[in-house]
């Protein structure tokens, strides 16, 4: 009864934040994407760490189970457990099945991440540019961050790309970048990184397997794919003088992609065509 209950704290909790946050977004004609961007991660958090975690309360709820009649059949003593009238096997049997549906999601995403990957690594290889490695030093070196992220080239590959919570990894197309496109690329990718936008959407990847029945986890999976590309863009915009913003806004346009899987473990440049005009 008490993951139950825990599972429908969750859901409500969840729920009302990213109604809140919804709500926000269009009262202020989607602007303030700093501010409507946390919003939709403490969602996605309260979909995954239960309330009573963070504020325990005994008296918040309590569970009573009350004890169960001896009931004599054939000379032979048995139990019938009970629960508010209930019988509490059906309960079980319920938290059985969404536990059950639940890890054979997350196992399915975990497949799925690591499958996406090895095709990344396969797709590209080791960045030896020098004049690109220079501009990434100096750009990890002026936002100062000094963890160590690989960085690699692609030829398939139409838009830069950070992907890898563990050990994180920036892949860049072939391309005749300018020295001032490389910053901003290397700039918008970075400020991922330091939004800690990877984890964040692995965080919507577990709530989804975990609330799978919910459809509000749906919509905020998708509001957290576009919420931290809006984020990200007004961070960077916030470092760029009104020409480079025009110029910020024509490499986006340059790089317009169709959806792709590997979105939704990563953080493209790129966006669907639908979705630039929002951007922009």
């Amino acid at each position: 009864m008490k993951i139950l209950y825990n599972l429908l704290l969750m859901n409500i909790s969840g729920s009302l934040m990213f109604a809140l946050s919804t709500l926000l977004r269009r009262q202020t004609r989607q602007r303030f994407a700093g501010l409507y961007y946390p919003l939709l991660v403490t969602a996605a958090a309260m979909f995954v760490v239960p309330l009573q975690a963070l504020f325990p309360s005994h008296k918040m709820f309590k569970v009573t189970v009350p004890a169960s009649d001896t009931v004599i059949s054939g000379g032979a003593p048995y139990s019938a457990p009970q629960a508010g009238g209930l019988s509490i096997y059906p309960v079980r049997l319920i938290i059985a099945l969404w536990a059950a549906i639940s890890v054979t999601l997350i196992l399915i995403t975990a497949f799925k991440y690591f499958k996406i990957s090895r095709t990344l690594k396969i797709l590209s290889g080791e960045c030896r540019n020098e004049r690109v490695l220079e501009t990434f030093a100096e750009v990890k070196s002026n936002m100062r961050i000094y963890r160590e992220i690989e960085l690699r080239t692609s030829r398939t590959l139409n838009s830069p790309l950070l992907f890898g919570v563990v050990k994180p990894i920036i892949i860049v197309p072939e391309r005749d970048f300018t020295h001032d496109e490389l910053v901003m690329i290397f700039t918008h990718e970075l400020t991922h990184h330091r939004h800690c936008d990877l984890a964040i959407k692995l965080m919507a990847s577990v709530s989804r397997c975990i609330h799978f029945f919910n459809p509000v986890v749906y919509f905020l999976s998708r509001a957290i794919n576009e919420g931290c590309e809006l984020c990200c863009d007004e961070s960077v915009l916030n470092r760029l003088n009104l020409p480079d913003k025009k110029d910020y806004g024509r490499l986006i346009i340059s790089m317009i992609e169709t959806p792709d899987r590997a979105m939704a473990y990563s953080t493209a440049m790129a966006s669907p065509k639908d979705k630039i005009q929002k951007r922009l």
